[in-house]
């Protein structure tokens, strides 16, 4: 679901010079995939940490007034983990969108840690390598 404020024009305006300054992310990291069957060549690409596209996207939007704001909540009725993501201006205006994660099974709803697992699968730039790590 799509919410926002009253008006969006000056966020609006600031996106729009943000992206003018997005750049693509440097591809420093190779990844290989064995092959399954003989006969079939191993397949190597290069691709960009997600944290390097994180921190353009940070740095640029700050740069405009612009923050990202995520949150999760769990719907009571169907136990769906839902994850909200807003842009706000710093101007007062925003725009909110949800995205459903995963559902949760109902005997996890009580534990806050099923949930918050849940939370930084849907959110990985909130994860640290010591969250990954826990088991619940």
């Amino acid at each position: 679901m799509h919410r926002s404020s009253d008006s969006v024009a000056s966020l609006a305006a600031a996106l729009a010079k943000a992206q003018t300054e997005l750049v693509n992310p440097e591809k420093s990291l190779v990844a290989t995939i064995r092959a399954q069957t003989r006969g079939e060549a191993e397949q190597v690409f290069r691709y960009a940490p997600l944290s390097s596209g994180l921190d353009i996207a940070r740095k640029t939007l700050g740069r405009h007034e612009i923050a990202t704001i995520q949150t999760t909540a769990v719907e009571a009725s169907t136990g769906m983990i839902n994850l909200t993501t807003m842009l706000v201006h710093a101007s007062g205006e925003w725009i909110a969108s949800d995205w459903p994660v995963c559902p949760l099974a109902p005997r996890h709803w009580r534990r806050p840690c099923r949930r918050r697992t849940a939370s930084l699968h849907a959110a990985p730039e909130l994860s640290s390598p010591a969250a990954s790590r826990r088991r619940c």
